[in-house]
């Protein structure tokens, strides 16, 4: 507590200090997810309006974390990050199939967008405009990034934790990367092998060098 002195000769009087706020590891809010997603938004529209294919392999993002962040912290920025360009990329090509962003005839599509298009629109595109184009899918395809994640303001609280449980999706599909020992228990065999087969030519130099003495 921070002591708070007074000239009138008062007791001294004891303000409460307040609690810095809790760090966030990664930007798990609307308005960073929003950034990210209109980022892969207009690079996909730069794809679409150069003639390239719609990825977002040559898309670079910059990571600034904070310096006291930890390199699990990091991690976990970056993973978040992917997973809103992935949703961003996929979101992209719905968008595409449903409205012709790129203004091709319809018998030039290719057949996978044509079976998207006889689909029932899902249900995520129910707030986006009748007509949609290159010129204005960035103000609406990164707000509805952010409901998809649950974590645009007219989301109901409970599904806040949508994004946490793909998170925990992620790294249970990641865990059989981390907890593979097959290449550990192969370097470890080897060490002992190693020292075994040492320890084999000490025992046989010493008992041919005792055999050589016993002769002299």
């Amino acid at each position: 507590a921070v002591v708070s002195t007074q000239s009138t000769g008062e007791r001294p009087v004891l303000t409460p200090e307040v609690p810095p706020p809790p760090k966030v590891t990664v930007g798990n809010n609307a308005a960073c997810t929003r950034s990210v997603a209109v980022t892969a938004t207009r690079h996909l529209v730069s794809c679409i309006q150069n003639k390239r294919p719609c990825t977002l392999d040559t898309l670079f993002l910059d990571e600034d974390f904070p310096d006291d962040f930890t390199m699990a912290e990091c991690d976990q920025g970056r993973i978040y990050n992917e997973l809103v360009l992935r949703t961003t990329l996929e979101c992209f090509h719905q968008v595409d199939a449903e409205y012709n962003l790129s203004q091709r005839p319809r018998e030039d599509l290719p057949p996978w967008k044509a079976a998207v298009k006889r689909q029932p629109r899902p249900k995520w595109m129910g707030k986006l405009p009748t007509k949609l184009s290159l010129e204005n899918v960035d103000d609406f395809l990164p707000e509805a990034v952010t409901r998809i994640l649950g974590l645009s303001e007219h989301c109901q609280p409970r599904k806040y934790h949508h994004m946490e449980n793909i998170l925990a999706q992620e790294v249970r599909d990641e865990e059989g990367e981390w907890t593979d020992y097959d290449s550990d228990e192969l370097v470890v065999k080897f060490r002992i092998a190693d020292a075994i087969f040492e320890n084999l030519l000490r025992e046989t130099v010493a008992v041919f060098s005792a055999i050589a003495d016993s002769k002299t």
